[in-house]
């Protein structure tokens, strides 16, 4: 594995100024018809989201390409 050079350093913390990035939470949302367990939802398709004001998602949808309606993934309880 090569070690990351100056340039390279360089390159990465100026990406991180231009694009402003935040502190990130990835947060798993279930397929609404997934039995017990089931995290995946295994179809093809397109994926749809819906953004709050907060550029938080609001409403994910999965559109399916062999012409089922579209499955709805639904975010976990929260515990805050």
């Amino acid at each position: 594995m090569l070690a990351p050079n100056a340039n390279s350093v360089r390159s990465v913390i100026t990406l991180n100024w231009l694009t402003k990035r935040r502190r990130m939470r990835i947060v798993p949302h279930i397929p609404e018809h997934a039995e017990a367990g089931e995290r995946l939802w295994n179809s093809a398709g397109i994926g749809q989201v819906f953004f709050n004001e907060k550029g938080q998602p609001r409403d994910i949808f999965q559109h399916n390409a062999n012409g089922a309606p579209r499955t709805r993934m639904v975010a976990p309880e929260q515990s805050d």
